[in-house]
């Protein structure tokens, strides 16, 4: 039993002086604001943004509207960042029963990167996470004239990877529900393979589309977006821990046979 003891011991505490055994620990938990050159450190990984600009404006924070960039707390093994407006009442973006036929969109682009000094993670896999209204309400003087259509829409979407592949472009999903209240909709996990380790780029465009004018009452907007991704521990922390448990196993079936 003593045997045992010190092995389990000694396992413990190479996994946890290992580099990458606690990569989550450190996460940047403070938001930033959705504009050029801000970046979130996460997982061992650096999610920069670039190229941030929303339909009428030159970038982002010229807009007037306060976004962020920010962590959400989804498992050891899981990176998952969402935008969101600093109100919490306000959606990103938006459009009135009025803004005639036409769409507003955000849209950026996120680099990913290794952290500097600590470990390294590899994705693996990733989807996308819609969070919003789409209301539409017909009772009024459009019903029965054609002016009433319901062809609006309100949708994230991934594109344009480089460095990476094994991700279908784009991966896109739209609200579908014609409701008052937030709905939430996640697409399938999505493959993903890092061809150029810490170092893949993604764009992603956020956008709510109305198609006619006349309606009685019409919300249509997206509240928060997520990108969840998956992530590989840490090679050189695995082998660690599966040594100690081999360690483990092997005094197991000494103690066993001299039983």
């Amino acid at each position: 039993m003593s045997i045992l003891r010190r092995l389990l011991i000694l396992s413990f505490f190479l996994v946890a002086a290992a580099p990458g055994a606690r990569a989550a620990t450190g996460d940047q938990n403070t938001p930033v604001a959705l504009g050029n050159g801000n970046s979130l450190a996460l997982y061992g990984m650096t999610f920069t943004i670039s190229g941030c600009t929303i339909t009428g404006f030159a970038s982002c924070t010229s807009s007037g509207v306060n976004l962020n960039l920010e962590n959400v707390a989804a498992g050891r093994g899981n990176i998952e960042f969402q935008v969101v407006n600093s109100t919490p009442t306000n959606a990103i973006i938006s459009r009135a029963a009025n803004a005639g036929i036409g769409t507003t969109q955000l849209q950026f682009t996120i680099a990913v990167s290794q952290t500097g000094g600590k470990p390294a993670a590899t994705a693996t896999s990733l989807s996308l996470i819609n969070s919003g209204i789409r209301s539409i309400d017909c009772t009024g003087a459009g019903v029965g004239s054609g002016v009433c259509i319901t062809n609006t829409t309100a949708k994230a979407t991934l594109d344009t990877f480089s460095g990476a592949s094994g991700v279908i472009s784009p991966t896109t999903q739209a609200l579908t529900a014609n409701s008052g209240s937030l709905q939430t909709l996640n697409t399938a996990v999505d493959p993903f393979t890092d061809t150029a380790p810490n170092g893949f780029s993604f764009r992603e465009t956020l956008s709510v589309s109305t198609g006619a004018t006349g309606f009685d009452a019409l919300t249509l907007r997206l509240n928060n977006v997520g990108v969840l991704f998956r992530a590989a521990p840490e090679p050189a922390t695995m082998g660690i821990l599966l040594v100690g448990l081999g360690g483990l196993a092997v005094a197991r079936r000494r103690k066993n046979v001299r039983g």
